[in-house]
């Protein structure tokens, strides 16, 4: 039996934000819909409070153990019954019509494959962050996608069949499987948008394992790959690949920076080195990138020879000290 609509969602130790992320979606406005919440075994009392509602909408699924953030997004894209799939995160909320507008947009343009919306992000207490107000046509978003990625993970809505027609999310990424699916739709041609509406509060907090540096170079490497292999795909059109390829060269430049800035200045460097020899073209044409390295050159010069000068004070007025 199919639903018109499915919501995903996994959890793991998420149970400080996982009443208000199940409650937001059991009070939609829309209530025609399931939730499919994935518990990728979870050490706290995330199921404890899953059990805890009594709502036939509600379908838990334990694993037991920690099967890793790919695997478990594609168990519950697997247990989705609906035509149409909306994604949460266990520790953001929606707001109470972003399932029914979405629906509704999503009825009204039935080519359109993969649907975002605007979001606020706010802290653990829900105070306020920041907006983030990505492109909304298809195109803006295809030409903004080599510097960002344009859409927020917990605000998706996305037709089933075609999703797991490209596999659902690539399970050769173990942070970056958002991106990377939203990668192989884009340069797959598949009609996507965002709605011009702020529907979700996305949660920024300590526990996020992503926020770190280390993360942060991890998402941009697997970021590279998957453009990589799509550049490489034999029936790309010359716009799609004109798109990976510049998607390359702008994430291999940021990896590059990212590498400086942790003081590996011999791997950036020449990370930096290969994608000028690759894609010197490209470079050419976007001047923005040749002045964003230089900032972070720039930057990292300054906080090196800082560092240096006050070491050597710090230094010289112990010398002092001591011979006083």
């Amino acid at each position: 039996m199919t639903v018109p609509l499915s919501v995903i969602m996994t959890v793991y130790n998420g149970e400080p934000f996982l009443r208000d992320a199940v409650e937001c979606l059991l009070n939609q406005t829309y209530r025609d819909f399931e939730l499919v919440v994935v518990d990728n075994g979870s050490q706290d009392a995330s199921l404890k409070v899953l059990r805890g509602y009594e709502d036939s909408r509600l379908q838990i699924v334990e694993l037991g153990q920690n099967i890793g953030r790919t695997a478990v997004l594609n168990v519950a894209l697997g247990a989705a019954r609906g035509s149409l799939v909306a994604v949460q995160d266990a520790d953001d909320v929606s707001l109470p019509e972003r399932l029914e507008k979405q629906v509704s947009w999503m009825s009204q343009h039935p080519n359109v494959v993969l649907l975002g919306t605007w979001c606020e992000y706010i802290d653990e207490g829900d105070n306020h962050i920041a907006y983030f107000r990505p492109p909304t046509t298809h195109q803006e978003i295809v030409d903004a996608f080599a510097a960002h990625t344009p859409f927020i993970h917990s605000s998706v809505m996305y037709r089933r069949h075609p999703i797991e027609e490209l596999g659902g999310y690539p399970t050769d990424f173990v942070h970056g499987q958002d991106g990377a699916l939203w990668g192989h739709v884009i340069c797959r041609g598949l009609e996507v948008a965002n709605l011009p509406v702020g529907l979700v509060r996305a949660r920024l907090h300590s526990g996020q394992l992503s926020a770190s540096a280390g993360m942060k170079l991890v998402k941009s490497w697997e970021f590279i790959r998957v453009h990589r292999q799509i550049e490489a795909q034999a029936d790309l059109t010359p716009a799609a690949r004109k798109l990976a390829k510049r998607t390359v060269v702008t994430y291999t430049f940021r990896h590059g920076a990212l590498l400086c800035r942790d003081g590996c200045w011999i791997e950036g460097l020449r990370t930096i080195g290969s994608a000028l020899a690759c894609y010197r073209g490209l470079v050419l044409r976007d001047m923005r990138i040749g002045w964003w390295i230089v900032r972070v050159a720039l930057v990292q010069i300054r906080e090196r020879v800082v560092k240096k000068s006050w070491k050597a004070l710090n230094s010289r007025i112990a010398s002092l000290r001591a011979s006083a």
